[in-house]
């Protein structure tokens, strides 16, 4: 110990040497170990040994208490389970009677079938003296055990004679044993007690026919479940001598007992010799009185009921558990009191007495032999002590030495693991295991790198593997994405995934719901075997597979018994069933086999189901895209027939309008020859003025209807026309100048200083600019004003805070507007003194279109004007917006500038 204490010392804290100069540590170093280690201890084991002593006699006084009040709850609850059990047995008994009754499954008016009854249930049930029914007629069949079986009968005829009939083991009756008198049975006590209750109820303790003991009988009574009348009264009773036994039989103590007395103070029965009741003779007939517990001939029963009266006063004013000591003599008793009741009515006391003595003396005993132990601990003590300091330090030093062997390099020392002494000993333990340790690790190193590389091979191989499946979901994904051809969506899905997995088949089939059916669409198979394509199968041939499926459940089995394909019988697959579902439901399935030897992984059939979603989202995107594409194609064929409709009616009417509009011309020429003049025939010109407005202006809508139709079926030609706007616009605002002034309106035009030459179609636009001036000079009151302006705009400005109609079209010879920014050329027609609505903006562009009570001019109007406008500033590629606010309405038309030279047209 010293040897490896200096050890320590030199390698750790080497300047101690010197320190030990130091008084103190120098006293402490001279004292030897073996006083170093055995005072200590010994003072401490005295000190230890002295405690333990007082608590070992205290711990005993405490012990008395908590071993007293676990045995008194424990013999207390073994007595109350005997008790719920004894007594369950006759409540048992007579509602299985009561419910036989009420069931018509026993008859009361059929005795011999009832006391064959009563026989067979009394050898069903030990535990019972006996069981009676009596009837509201006066009927008593009871059987018994007591001194053999017996079965007392008492009819009304009977006058009140009981028979009493000894019974063989089979319920026969072998001879009468006597009979004796009985009130009606109706009168007796137990009959009375259930008819008055109308519920079960325990009768009062009674003394048994055979006066040899007391009895308890369970009664309830009989009732009939439809007219609710009182039919008889069910009873089973039970000997008190047997709860007595019980007490009898339990293991307390030397001198402890229990005893179950009743309120009143009776006894019901008691762990001693002493019985609960006493045997009176009166008039020569043998009586049994239940004994009171303050009068028991035990003398620690009698004293511990008076000491309960006296602290309680009466029996009945405990109703909670009760832990209790008393004093006697000086000598103190544990007294553990438990209320027992159940359902019946039945209210006992439990009454569980242990004297202190019973306890005590083993405890002095232990006392005794604590302080004997205590002593000789203390002399052993100090002989191991000086024993064990001369066993530390040999193996102090052994140890020593290996250490600083080991620091030295030497791995292979080893040290004497046999040791005296635990703590030296498990340190030589651990010193050995540490040189084991060291070698072993190496061998551990290459093992956990050879595991290490397996699970690295592994986790990459399953990386490699969710990749691969990423890829191909990607690569499925995009394939079906891109196309809108069902049959080529199905086909991608099932191809890839039979190539990608290495399957033996793969199919998808689509559902028909309305039908339950199953038809596969498309499938690959890479083993020859017959094809399944195009066959239908009923869902209700495989309902549980289905059923699953139409849950959005996938399904993994292994198929021994061919479905769609005529295979061998001993073919066998492993298959995946896989729905193809969206949020809308399910289209159809996803089958996969491959050999029944391996089964699809979690990695597969997440795959698959990612894949299955897949294909329904591209299933539905086609299914949309067809039916949108037959929607545009019926839409077309109703645009085709209404346009050739308007074109035949229109060139129908044309031809027609052109003959009225000549005869007018011609009818003028005669009226002029006859000499008829305006001022002469003023009614007739004004009527033939009518007849050529009238004639004009159908002329004009079917010209428009003509327009519109071309420009609907763009057949109307492009033919770009290079003007010079600053001559041009004047030259088509001109013939507007004089109808303006007529009407009492200014016509005023404003034109940018510069503005650029502008390719364009000079026919549209003439149009477009002619039939705004006309709806400005139709629908502008006298005296306001009509401005059209011309100027350069920028795109990202040029359009203003205003509905915009555009709606971009492209013809041959125009590709497009130009980029955003670009210079536009802006035209605008804007009329004082009307107003547009907010609510009609939207629509004025509509064909035959006209706004509700806005004409108080009555100009009249078919609608088209500005619905032609629309269509030709479309054609131009163009935009046209609409202003209309503080009583100035604003049309603006924007226009693209054409780059490039062409022929300059100035009007």
């Amino acid at each position: 110990m010293s040897n490896f204490a200096d050890f320590m010392l030199r390698r750790d804290v080497p300047s101690l040497k010197s320190a030990g100069k130091c008084s103190g540590i120098g006293y402490f170093q001279k004292i030897p170990i073996r006083i170093l280690l055995t005072v200590p201890s010994l003072i401490q084991i005295v000190v230890v040994v002295a405690l333990i002593g007082w608590l070992s006699w205290w711990h005993g006084q405490q012990t008395v208490n908590r071993l007293a009040v676990q045995l008194q709850n424990e013999i207390s609850e073994r007595v109350r389970l005997k008790l719920e059990t004894y007594l369950a047995t006759p409540q048992f008994i007579t509602a299985i009677n009561q419910n036989a009754v009420q069931l018509n499954q026993l008859e009361l008016n059929n005795p011999p079938a009832l006391e064959q009854y009563l026989f067979h249930q009394l050898q069903q049930f030990n535990s019972v003296s006996g069981i009676l029914i009596g009837t509201e007629q006066g009927y008593l069949r009871a059987v018994n055990r007591r001194g053999g079986l017996h079965l007392l009968k008492l009819d009304p005829s009977d006058q009140g004679q009981v028979h009493n009939y000894q019974l063989d083991s089979t319920g026969e009756k072998t001879r009468l044993v006597g009979t004796f008198l009985k009130p009606d049975v109706r009168q007796i006590s137990w009959y009375r007690a259930a008819v008055q209750a109308k519920r079960p109820v325990w009768s009062q303790i009674f003394q048994t026919p055979d006066n040899r003991d007391l009895s308890l009988n369970a009664n309830v009574p009989i009732y009939d479940l439809q007219t609710g009348q009182l039919e008889g009264v069910a009873s089973a009773g039970v000997v008190v001598s047997v709860i007595d036994q019980f007490l009898d039989s339990l293991q307390i103590s030397a001198t402890g007992l229990v005893f179950i007395v009743e309120r009143n103070g009776n006894l019901i029965g008691t762990s001693t010799d002493a019985l609960p009741y006493r045997t009176i003779q009166q008039n020569g007939k043998v009586k049994l009185s239940q004994v009171s517990a303050a009068d028991s001939s035990h003398p620690l029963i009698r004293q511990t009921a008076q000491q309960l009266l006296q602290q309680f006063g009466d029996f009945a004013q405990i109703t909670t558990p009760q832990h209790l000591t008393f004093s006697d003599n000086g000598q103190r008793g544990y007294v553990r009191v438990l209320p027992y009741r159940d359902s019946l009515g039945l209210d006992w006391l439990i009454v569980v007495v242990i004297p202190e003595t019973d306890f005590m003396a083993q405890i002095d005993h232990n006392s005794r032999v604590t302080v004997l132990l205590c002593l000789t601990a203390v002399l052993i003590a100090l002989g191991l002590g000086i024993l064990a300091s001369s066993w530390i330090a040999k193996p102090m030093q052994q140890l020593s030495q290996a250490s600083q062997a080991m620091a030295n390099g030497d791995r292979n020392q080893r040290v004497p693991e046999v040791l005296p002494i635990q703590e030296i000993q498990i340190t030589a333990q651990a010193f050995n295991q540490m040189a084991e340790t060291l070698g072993l690790s190496f061998q551990q190193i290459e093992v956990a790198n050879t595991t290490l590389e397996t699970q690295v091979r592994e986790q990459t191989a399953q990386l490699r593997q969710a990749l691969e499946f990423e890829d191909l979901l990607r690569r499925i994904t995009e394939k079906v994405r891109d196309s809108l051809d069902e049959a080529q969506i199905l086909q991608t899905v099932v191809r890839e995934l039979a190539l990608e997995l290495g399957l033996q088949g793969c199919d998808v089939a689509l559902y028909n719901l309305e039908t339950r059916t199953s038809t596969v669409y498309y499938e690959y198979l890479c083993a020859d075997y017959p094809k399944a394509e195009g066959k239908s199968m009923a869902m209700d041939q495989v309902p549980e597979l289905y059923q699953q499926l139409l849950q959005r459940q996938y399904a993994q089995f292994c198929l021994t018994q061919p479905l769609l394909r005529d295979v061998c019988e001993d073919a066998r697959f492993a298959c995946l069933a896989c729905p193809v579902t969206d949020d809308q439901g399910v289209l159809g399935d996803l089958w996969l086999f491959k050999s029944h030897q391996w089964w699809f992984n979690p990695e597969e059939i997440r795959l698959v189901q990612q894949v299955a979603n897949q294909c329904a989202i591209a299933l539905r995107q086609s299914r949309l895209y067809q039916m949108a594409q037959a929607q545009v194609k019926e839409l077309e064929h109703l645009h085709r027939i209404k346009d050739d409709f308007l074109s035949t009616v229109s060139h129908e009417l044309r031809t027609p309008m052109a003959n009225i509009k000549m005869a007018t011309q011609l009818l003028e020429m005669s009226l002029e020859r006859i000499g008829l003049t305006e001022a002469t025939a003023e009614s007739v010109f004004r009527y033939l003025q009518i007849l050529k407005d009238e004639g004009q202006r159908e002329i004009t809508l079917i010209n428009n209807l003509l327009d519109l139709s071309r420009l609907d079926a763009g057949t109307e030609p492009y033919v770009p026309t290079t003007i010079d706007p600053k001559t041009w616009i004047p030259h088509v605002v001109e013939p507007f100048v004089e109808r303006a002034q007529l009407q009492h309106q200014q016509l005023q035009l404003e034109l940018a200083p510069e503005l650029p030459p502008l390719t364009t179609d000079l026919s549209d636009l003439e149009r477009i600019l002619s039939e705004l001036l006309n709806n400005a000079c139709k629908y502008t009151p006298a005296g306001e004003q009509i401005v059209v302006t011309a100027s350069i705009v920028e795109t990202a400005s040029a359009k203003p805070a205003a509905r915009s109609t555009e709606v971009p079209r492209r013809t041959e010879a125009d590709p497009g507007p130009a980029n955003g920014g670009s210079p536009t050329f802006l035209i605008s027609v804007t009329n004082s003194g009307t107003e547009i609505p907010e609510d009609e903006q939207e629509r004025i562009f509509d064909k035959f279109y006209r706004i509700p009570s806005t004409d108080p001019w009555k100009h009249g109007g078919t609608g088209l004007g500005l619905a032609l406008v629309k269509g030709l500033v479309e054609k131009l590629n163009g935009e046209i917006h609409v202003e209309s606010h503080s009583g100035h309405t604003t049309f603006m038309i924007q226009l693209p500038m054409a780059r490039g030279a062409g022929h300059i047209k100035s009007g």
